[in-house]
């Protein structure tokens, strides 16, 4: 994987923020807009300054990376939760895939926030 140069965008001080580190700025042409992330440093590096990657990270820093999983839509409960469904015989033709029961009977007379349905998976 490539990185392009890094320009620094600002930079954090200890006497500022109580810790050392530089801010980017990232250009993500997909989405048309800008993020701003940081890296805790020690060197000292004047805004509008560009540097690479290699040059401030070395081997066995450990790097946080967030990503968006792919977006599959409306999902039923068998794909999104892997629940086993019906069984596949004995007259159960259109049950395959449906969940069952999903609450209780009169108390508490609602299925429970959190339960695990079918809805919108991933994205």
């Amino acid at each position: 994987m490539e990185m392009l140069p890094m320009k620094v965008w600002d930079l954090r001080t200890k006497e500022k923020h109580g810790y050392q580190a530089i801010r980017y700025k990232i250009q993500d042409t997909r989405y048309k807009k800008e993020r701003v992330r940081e890296i805790r440093t020690d060197e000292v590096l004047e805004p509008g300054m560009e540097t690479k990657l290699e040059e401030v990270l070395k081997v066995g820093d450990l790097v946080k990376v967030a990503g968006v999983s792919k977006g599959k839509g409306f999902a039923g409960v068998v794909k999104r939760h892997g629940f086993a469904g019906g069984p596949r015989t004995h007259g159960q033709s259109d049950r395959e895939r449906a969940p069952g029961s999903s609450g209780s009977t009169t108390t508490p007379g609602r299925v429970y926030k959190g339960k695990r349905r079918a809805g919108r998976m991933g994205g």
